[in-house]
């Protein structure tokens, strides 16, 4: 299950006394934001982009942004050294943290032989990786996780636009 808080945008977005805004979402997102769409739309004019787009690094065009007081994008994190020209809120849409491993079959990790595991992953499973690493440090792994850079907001981050 993935989740996002309306009332938190909704707090930001009253701070910067935005009116219209851009809602922007990733194609598999759309089927399930309704309720976070109606709640926006009741303090606010909402447009939704119809575009498809590749994420933080893809706000649109002056035609596009220049229409409106801020963009909500979800499912994205701010990639740190854009210099975005209008205000943008990301929401990063995250599932739901798995807590229990027990189930999980780890034999492929004990017969590899190797005791050093690296962690990356994609936003959506921020929640999740740091359960995941304690649970694999349980079992005697050296877990490691990439750094961030001017480009990534945290580290073990996997950003599309870098492969």
């Amino acid at each position: 299950m993935i989740y996002v808080d309306p009332s938190e945008t909704i707090k930001k977005l009253k701070e910067m006394k935005a009116k219209r805004i851009l809602l922007q979402l990733p194609d598999g997102l759309k089927p399930r934001v309704f309720d976070y769409f109606t709640a926006l739309s009741k303090e606010f004019n909402v447009i939704v982009s119809s575009e498809g787009f590749y994420g933080a690094c893809d706000i649109g065009t002056m035609d596009v942004y220049g229409k409106v007081d801020c963009i909500v994008q979800l499912g994205h994190s701010r990639i740190p050294n854009i210099d975005y020209p209008i205000p943008v809120i990301f929401e990063e849409y995250l599932e739901k943290a798995q807590e229990d491993f027990s189930n999980v079959d780890f034999s492929i990790l004990k017969e590899s032989g190797y005791s050093k595991i690296g962690i990356l992953y994609s936003i959506q499973y921020k929640n999740t990786e740091e359960i995941v690493s304690e649970y694999l440090r349980s079992l005697g792994y050296d877990v490691q996780k990439g750094k961030k850079d001017n480009r990534l907001a945290y580290d073990g981050r996997v950003l599309g636009c870098n492969y």
